[in-house]
């Protein structure tokens, strides 16, 4: 199968429907988008696994209580301008069993709208129908990274897995450590796990009916991993 027929063939079976085109989408237009709904990115705060924002901070954020910041900084330019070099990096190096195709659409789960998804690439990996995600990270020590998927992109690539149906995804990271130049790239394959999707699944709806309902969560404390 070509990778623009599994675009085709995901549409067809409904495992998510397209929002918006993403093509002249402006940055803030993105992120009101984003908050209309649980992204995967969102996944890991609202589990109590981010280091940055709290459940709370980003309910107060759904719900308009908390203005969202819109600006983008050094890091996150960088990050993105990095994060389209990495793919097409690891594509170029993995020809025989990769091939890719960049999403035109903000999607969302078939059942639930609020439930959305903007990935980073759609792709045939190893014959295997896929999303993939990419990340790209400065570190102190390899070992962050080497053995395991931090847990909110673990996370981020499961809620992917929930709003397209797919059975796999890859996480794809360039990785530098502070003050040297080389880069390591490391590839992860995410098998989707029912019951991980089924519990997952569950805590989003009981956060997003607190959104709606307007009913503020408890604290959950971060999660050291």
């Amino acid at each position: 199968m070509k990778v623009g027929e599994l675009i085709k063939k995901l549409r067809k079976e409904e495992f998510m429907k397209k929002l918006a085109p993403l093509k002249n989408l402006s940055t803030e237009d993105w992120h009101k988008m984003r908050d209309k709904g649980i992204g995967g990115s969102d996944v890991g705060v609202l589990l109590g696994y981010s280091k940055y924002k709290t459940n709370i901070e980003l309910w107060e954020e759904k719900t308009g209580i908390r203005k969202t910041e819109f600006k983008d900084n050094a890091a996150t330019i960088r990050g993105k301008a990095a994060e389209e070099h990495i793919l097409k990096l690891w594509e170029a190096f993995n020809l025989d069993r990769v091939k890719t195709i960049k999403p035109e659409y903000h999607y969302c789960h078939s059942k639930y709208e609020w439930c959305r998804a903007n990935f980073d690439s759609f792709g045939i990996v190893d014959g295997e129908n896929c999303v993939i995600e990419i990340k790209s990270a400065e570190v102190k020590n390899l070992n962050d990274w080497w053995e395991k998927v931090p847990m909110t992109y673990y996370l981020q690539c499961l809620h992917y897995l929930l709003v397209s149906g797919l059975s796999t995804a890859w996480l794809v990271a360039g990785i530098r450590i502070f003050g040297k130049d080389d880069i390591v790239i490391k590839q992860y394959k995410i098998t989707r796990n029912e019951d991980e999707i089924s519990y997952l699944l569950g805590k989003e709806l009981e956060f997003w009916e607190k959104i709606k309902n307007k009913t503020k969560p408890n604290l959950i404390k971060n999660i050291d991993i």
